[in-house]
């Protein structure tokens, strides 16, 4: 629901990073997330680090920034 909503704004952007930490059964993989189940281990945040960091390569120059 929220990618729909994101493909019909302006200026807005959908990053999944869910696919990166879930197994194949669509299940999220235990060794990425700490004993409370909720938040991400080093590991995990890892995942979504670059997932996100690949996302926003070239955005300083699409920001009008050099």
């Amino acid at each position: 629901m929220i990618k729909a909503y994101v493909a019909t704004g302006k200026n807005l952007d959908f990053i999944d990073l869910w696919d990166g930490i879930l197994d194949a059964e669509g299940k999220p993989r235990a060794e990425l997330f700490v004993a409370d189940g909720v938040h991400n281990s080093p590991e995990g945040y890892k995942i979504r680090i670059e997932r996100t960091r690949s996302h926003m390569v070239g955005f300083e120059t699409s920001a009008g920034k050099k």
